[in-house]
């Protein structure tokens, strides 16, 4: 079963607060930040950091 986060979009304005809501919701127990690195959220989303699974099923 694939697994599902919300990104609340009223809680930032701006890329800076994207990348933070990010962090809360994908990032748990890392020690790195994604900060403003597209590589760095691209890692997160494939998985094998923070909250997915490496090659975990892939949100719809």
């Amino acid at each position: 079963m694939p697994k599902s986060f919300t990104i609340d979009g009223q809680k930032f304005v701006d890329l800076i607060g994207f990348y933070n809501e990010i962090e809360s919701n994908l990032t748990k127990d890392l020690d790195w930040t994604v900060g403003g690195n597209f590589d760095a959220f691209n890692d997160v989303l494939r998985g094998g950091f923070g909250t997915f699974d490496y090659e975990a099923p892939k949100l719809t």
